[in-house]
């Protein structure tokens, strides 16, 4: 289950009798799901999260950076001004090219692919589209 607040236009949910879902239109109980042809209004209570996973990060433009101390995925956003990095542990560093050691550290855990479209969007006021 995801809570309304944590959904936008757009964002990618599974939902077990359709699959993997796009969210067209949200309100404080269901939301707007298009599954193939068709769109049908679910509970939000019947939707769930879609883990992030290293094969979803590399088809959608992450690049694994391996390091002695802990490997990470990154992208490059924003004009190559800035980058996100996300972590095995579901963190997150987001900061400007070659400068991710002064970045902002969430202590908020990136699970899941909502959460990782709707960060990219917050930093750069563009969608960040999902291959799945």
């Amino acid at each position: 289950m995801i809570a309304a607040n944590e959904l936008r236009i757009g964002n990618w949910v599974e939902y077990d009798e359709f699959g993997i879902c796009r969210i067209e239109s949200i309100n404080r109980d269901s939301a707007l799901l298009a599954h193939g042809l068709f769109d049908t209004l679910i509970p939000n209570d019947l939707i769930n999260p879609i883990a992030i996973t290293p094969e979803i990060l590399e088809s959608n433009g992450f690049i694994q950076v391996k390091n002695d101390i802990l490997p990470y995925w990154q992208i490059v956003c924003n004009g190559e001004d800035a980058v996100i990095e996300w972590h095995d542990d579901n963190s997150i560093l987001v900061g400007r090219k070659n400068e991710c050691d002064k970045a902002f550290n969430s202590n908020y855990p990136i699970q899941y692919i909502h959460q990782l479209q709707n960060l990219y969007f917050a930093l750069t006021g563009e969608e960040l589209h999902i291959k799945l």
